[in-house]
This record gives structure tokens, C-alpha cells and sequence, in this order.
């Protein structure tokens, strides 16, 4: 059976259930939710595209062999339609299913929706929907299959232990062998409408249940804690390079930069999964050197997946993606060329002993650009990728030296071929552009977020007076829209966006 996924260059409008009235315009996840369909047995309702999430008939989650029960949902839906579709063979017949970037799991509490977001990079968010009928009190989440769990300072550990099968490579290592795969709950924030809410967690007997402080029990309260599903011995390689002496240079990303390889340079600070380049000799009986290319804390997920080495060997060049361009590769001369975005695409240029970052040059629009390839020729280097925005990829300035060409029809995501030159921009200046919309036209409130968020507003008259709040939820990237219902007069409209308040004003 052979699986793989198909991107697509689409937009649409769908509903999302919990409001008639939120239109998606756009919405983008890097990892999916699908119907089985014949893939695994009929227990199983929907599975992630990465193949470790199942959501069971009985609305309970598998993640990671690790079991959490969310009550007992009265319906299990797929909601926010994503443009990449699902494509398998089976008995010689090919299905081409659509995916979905969330799960809703329908009063699993009595007045209590659950609603479950794949944010990629190993990523699950669950956001509990209180109504305002509904209590708090309520929620019990029923962890089943965990070795232990762990309480932390900023997360709770669900140990777990899984077995990692692989053919044996030049007999480096033994398999199957044992990975940890534990589940990393982070401590939950609470909202309503724009305003915080204080929210605390109790373990006891194998369920996690929360309490929350002062809140107007009149309106819908979300509370959304996010679990990382971890496999930190899992490394990948996707680029190979070789210079005049033979020498060898493997690029790829590790999930585990702390145990990973050895003589090993870290520049920046190491995260959940990391970018590496490792030079080995011809012979692969030698590691010379080890460098990590790591963001604060974030994914760099993309990985090394594009390597050039000189001739000589005196430099190695590296192109890779990263959600934090500010600071992966740590204190490094580094250069912006484009709009500022939440996935970027960034190239690195080392010494050929890997012992000296020398600089960086990021390539980004102001959504998530994916890297594919490098190659050099000359004093140019090329870069090849998808983008998820087009018009914005490298603009501040041009890359191409004012010169940039569309051939075809812009859409969700589309491939490009860049040549960075774009070094004149002075030495750590970014272009200041905001990566979130939030703008009112023929009274709906437009939003545009670049990275997963919470969202949600409150609605005052001119007075100060509040008219409602709204709790739009953690959504993910995207476009949406809401029509606010108002009659005509003056408002002023609080809207959080993440940990951002923005205040617009309304005349109708």
C-alpha cells in the first residue's frame, strides 16, 4: 500500500460549527485529520496524516499508544476544510480523500464541545468549549496507557515508551529499539471573548481535571492547554554533498539535539526538533564535526534539505526552514530579505570544518515558505521551495535585484526559484510588518493570522459600555471573517489576537 499526500492551490468558504457567522477563507495546517476509510479497522473514526493520532468511534483519542477520553461525545465531526488533499491505493483502487485541520467531539460534557487542532510539528491542540450552561467542574480527562505522569513547571509529562523499527544501516545500530514517545501537556490558558482568564489543573487517579477563577458564567469560557507528542530519538538526513577531498556532508533535522552525534557546535539554542549539517570522512569511519542549527526553543522541523560545498572546502553553504528566524543560529550576522513571516526559509553559510557560522540570510513571506533544494553556480546560489504566499516571498527588498515572475495562477501553495542578493540590508534589520490583519469592512471583522492563535473580541458602545463578547477559539492559520450584527451608531472594538490587544473603532 503506498501513501502520499497531494498539495492543492485552492480557497474556499466553509462553516464552522460553533458560529454560523465565522466564515474560513483560507486555512492552512501542515498535518491533517482524514476519514478511515479502510485504512485501519472500524473502531478507528479519523486519523492524523502523520499517522499518530486516532480519533476512536467513542470519541476517545490514541495518540502516541497513549489513550485520553474526553467524556462521552454525542457527535465526532471534521471541521476547517484544509487545501491539501489525501491520496492511498488499496486493492488497486485509489481514494482521494479531504482533510481537515480540527476534530469536534460534540458535548463530550453536558455543554462542553472539545475541540481537537493539529498545529504540525507533533503539535495537538485541544481546546475545551464551556457554554454557559455548562460547568467547568465538568471536565475530566481520562489519561489511560501512560507509564507515569510527570508533573513539571511548565508541562505534564505523559511518559511513554515506544518500540522504533528500521532496517540496519551500515550496522551502526541494533533494531527495533526502544524511543521515548511521551505527550507533553502545557498548562492550559483560559479566555473570554478578548479578557484572560486565571485557570489551574489537578491530577488525581489518571485524570486531569482544571478549576477555573472569576469568570461570567453567561458566557462561553475556552480553555485550551496544547500537547507535544514526542519520539526524541527520531533523526532525519535529506541532503548529501561532497567536496574535492572526498569529505562528507549528511543535512537533515534531529528531534533530540541533546544526545545527537558527537563533536558537536551548537549555534542558538536548542529546541523540540533542530537543523543540522554533520562532515564525516570518505570513509564514514570518522565524524570530524557536528553543527546544530537551532532556533530558541521552536521547530526547525524543515530541516537541512539543501547543502553546497565549496570546492576547495573552504565554506559549506546550508538552506533550511525555521519558525524562528529572529533567533536560529544564535548571535550570527544574519540578513532579511521579505515581508516577515511565521515559517521561514533561511540559508547558512559555515566554514568547511562546520566551527564558524558566518552568516545567514533569511528568505520569507509574510506566510509559511518551505525549502526544497540549493544549488550554486558561479557566484549564485538558487533555492527552490513552496510558499503559501507568492506575491509577498522576498520583497523587502527584491531578491532578484527588482525582478520577480509569476508563470501561472497564484494559489494556496506555489513552488519558486529564488537567488538571494540581498545583503546590502544593514546587519540584523527586519522589516517591520505585522504578521496579523485584523481590520473592520461592511461590518465584519476580517482576520488574517499567520501562526495558530486564539482569537476573540468584545463589542462596547461609545460609552464604555460592553454590548457582548465573542470567544472565536484557537484557530489555525488562516483567513476568517465575522459579521457583528450591529445597529447603526459608534463602537470600539477589543480584540485579542494571541497575546496581542488591538482596539479598532466602528461607525455605522
Amino acid at each position: 500500500m503506498a501513501v502520499w499526500s497531494i498539495m492543492l492551490s485552492i480557497s474556499w468558504s466553509k462553516n464552522i460549527p460553533y458560529d454560523v457567522e465565522l466564515k474560513v477563507h483560507e486555512v492552512f495546517s501542515t498535518v491533517q485529520f482524514v476519514e478511515n476509510k479502510g485504512i485501519y479497522n472500524n473502531e478507528v473514526l479519523y486519523f492524523s496524516t502523520s499517522r499518530n493520532v486516532f480519533v476512536l468511534k467513542d470519541g476517545t483519542i490514541i495518540a502516541n499508544g497513549i489513550e485520553l477520553k474526553f467524556g462521552e461525545p454525542k457527535e465526532i465531526k471534521l471541521d476547517m476544510l484544509t487545501p491539501t488533499g489525501f491520496s492511498y491505493f488499496s486493492n488497486d483502487k485509489a481514494l482521494n480523500l479531504e482533510t481537515y485541520a480540527r476534530v469536534v467531539l460534540k458535548s463530550a460534557y453536558n455543554n462542553i464541545d472539545v475541540m481537537l487542532t493539529s498545529l504540525g510539528k507533533n503539535q495537538l491542540e485541544f481546546q475545551f468549549i464551556v457554554k454557559p450552561k455548562g460547568s467547568v467542574n465538568d471536565i475530566k480527562l481520562i489519561i489511560n496507557n501512560a507509564e507515569s505522569i510527570e508533573e513539571g513547571k511548565d508541562f505534564i509529562r505523559l511518559k511513554k515508551t515506544c518500540t522504533y523499527e528500521r532496517p540496519r544501516i551500515l550496522n551502526e545500530e541494533e533494531y527495533p529499539k526502544e524511543i521515548d514517545c511521551s505527550i507533553y501537556i502545557k498548562k492550559p490558558e483560559a479566555y473570554q471573548g478578548s479578557e484572560e482568564v486565571k485557570v489551574h489543573y489537578e491530577i488525581r487517579n489518571n485524570v486531569l481535571s482544571y478549576k477555573v477563577e472569576k469568570y461570567d458564567k453567561n458566557k462561553t469560557l475556552i480553555i485550551d492547554p496544547t500537547a507535544i507528542l514526542t519520539s526524541s530519538s527520531l533523526d532525519y538526513a535529506y541532503a548529501l554533498a561532497i567536496d574535492n577531498n572526498g569529505n562528507v556532508f549528511v543535512g537533515g533535522y534531529t528531534l533530540n539535539s541533546s544526545d545527537f552525534a558527537i563533536n558537536r557546535v551548537i549555534y542558538g539554542t536548542i529546541g523540540s526538533d533542530d537543523a543540522f549539517v554533520v562532515k564525516l570522512s570518505n570513509d564514514l569511519n570518522t565524524l570530524y564535526t557536528t553543527a546544530i542549527l537551532a532556533g530558541t526553543s521552536t521547530s526547525d522541523e524543515g530541516g537541512v534539505q539543501g547543502l553546497y560545498v565549496s570546492t576547495d572546502g573552504s565554506y559549506v553553504l546550508a538552506s533550511s526552514t525555521t519558525d524562528d528566524a529572529n533567533n536560529v543560529g544564535g548571535a550570527v550576522s544574519r540578513y532579511w530579505c521579505g515581508d516577515g513571516g511565521n515559517r521561514d526559509i533561511f540559508i547558512a553559510r559555515l566554514s568547511g570544518d562546520l566551527n564558524n557560522l558566518q552568516k545567514i540570510v533569511t528568505a520569507t513571506g509574510n506566510g509559511p515558505d518551505e525549502i526544497g533544494v540549493l544549488k550554486a553556480y558561479g557566484n549564485y546560489v538558487y533555492v527552490a521551495g513552496f510558499t503559501s504566499s507568492s506575491y509577498t516571498l522576498s520583497t523587502y527588498p527584491d531578491l532578484a535585484l527588482g525582478n520577480q515572475y509569476t508563470y501561472g495562477a497564484a494559489g494556496g501553495h506555489d513552488a519558486f526559484v529564488i537567488s538571494p542578493r540581498c545583503e546590502q540590508l544593514p546587519v540584523g534589520e527586519k522589516p517591520q510588518t505585522q504578521n496579523e490583519i485584523i481590520e473592520i469592512r461592511s461590518g465584519k471583522l476580517f482576520v488574517k493570522i499567520h501562526s495558530p492563535k486564539y482569537i476573540g473580541f468584545d463589542v462596547y458602545d461609545i460609552n464604555g459600555r460592553i454590548i457582548y463578547s465573542k470567544s472565536l477559539g484557537f484557530l489555525p492559520i488562516g483567513e476568517y471573517s465575522y459579521k457583528l450584527n450591529l445597529n447603526k451608531g459608534s463602537y470600539i472594538i477589543k480584540v485579542r489576537i494571541g497575546e496581542e490587544i488591538r482596539i479598532l473603532k466602528l461607525v455605522l
